[in-house]
């Protein structure tokens, strides 16, 4: 079970933190496929999106979304669509 999933705007990007029943293998197989353009994710958020990375720790996992046009607001709505499992 995810218990927390935190959505921010940074200087590059949007990060997301999420903390849980999480794998960091599983977070980091989706941002591979995300950055190869493999992923369930709507194709105009992709477009958005430069670089997508994963960093942590099983259980605490943080992905970074590197890009100069693009707010955690559409992020939060693009993963309420998303079949990424979070």
């Amino acid at each position: 079970m995810i218990n927390d999933i935190n959505i921010e705007n940074t200087k590059n990007g949007v990060g997301i933190s999420i903390k849980g029943d999480i794998k960091f293998s599983d977070v980091e197989k989706l941002t591979q496929s995300c950055n190869s353009g493999q992923c369930d994710c709507l194709p105009q958020m992709l477009e958005k999106i430069d670089t997508i990375s994963a960093s942590g720790i099983d259980g605490n996992v943080n992905i970074s979304l590197s890009s100069n046009n693009l707010d955690a607001s559409e992020v939060q709505s693009c993963m309420s669509s998303c079949e990424c499992g979070f």
